[in-house]
C-alpha cells in the first residue's frame, strides 16, 4: 500500500523491519525478531543519519532483549540505558552513564533499592539519606554502625548536638556550629 496523507486503521501488523520518515529528519524504525538477531526495537531517530545513535542529536528506542524491555538513548556513537522493565516485573532506572542501576524495584519481594540491586528491607538505601523528619511507628528504631562516629546528629544554624559512639561508649554531645563537647558519657559497663 502506498498512501500520501493520513491513514486511519483498526490495527497495524508489522512483519520484518520497517523504516518510516516521520517529519523532517525524524525517523521511526521497527525492527522485528529474526533468527540471527533476537532483539526487537522501536526507534525514534531525530538526526539525518540513518544509523542508530550516530548523530549529534539524541535518538531514543524501546528494545526487547530476551523478554526484558529497555528504554535507551543514543547519540554521537554512544548508547545509554535509561530504564529496564524485567520480564519478572523488576524495574531499574540507570545512572546517567547507563551502567549502574541506582533505583531498583524488586517485584518478587516488594522492596525498593536506592544504590543497591539487592534490597534486604522494604527500603534499602546504600548512601546518605537526608530527611526533614524520621518517624517510627514500631516499637524499635535501630541504628547500625560498623565504625565509631555519630549515630544521630542534630544541627541548626547555630547549635549542634549528637549521639556519638566510640569503643563501646556512648556520648551525648552539644555545642556551637563548628565544635561540640561531650556532655554525658555512658560506658559499656553502664557507668555514667
Amino acid at each position: 500500500i502506498d498512501v500520501t496523507g493520513t491513514v486511519t486503521a483498526d490495527g497495524l501488523e508489522v512483519s520484518g523491519a520497517v523504516t518510516q520518515k516521520v517529519s523532517g529528519n525524524a525517523t521511526l524504525k521497527v525492527h522485528a525478531d529474526t533468527d540471527t538477531s533476537p532483539i526487537a526495537s522501536l526507534e525514534l531517530q531525530r538526526g539525518a543519519n540513518d544509523t542508530w545513535g550516530a548523530d549529534i542529536y539524541t535518538d531514543y528506542r524501546l528494545r526487547d532483549e530476551v523478554g526484558d524491555l529497555f528504554i535507551e538513548q543514543g547519540s554521537s556513537g554512544n548508547t545509554v540505558a535509561l530504564m529496564k522493565l524485567g520480564d519478572n516485573s523488576d524495574i531499574s532506572f540507570y545512572d546517567d552513564a547507563g551502567t549502574s542501576q541506582d533505583f531498583y524495584w524488586d517485584a518478587s519481594t516488594s522492596r525498593l533499592g536506592l544504590g543497591t540491586t539487592s534490597p534486604s528491607t522494604a527500603l534499602d538505601v546504600n548512601g546518605t539519606v537526608t530527611a526533614n523528619a524520621l518517624i517510627s511507628n514500631g516499637n524499635l528504631t535501630q541504628i547500625n554502625s560498623s565504625s565509631s562516629g555519630n549515630l544521630l546528629r542534630f544541627q541548626d544554624n547555630i547549635w549542634q548536638g549528637a549521639i556519638y559512639h566510640d569503643s563501646g561508649q556512648i556520648y551525648l554531645r552539644s555545642g556551637g556550629s563548628t565544635s561540640s563537647q561531650n556532655r554525658l558519657r555512658i560506658r559499656g559497663s553502664g557507668d555514667i
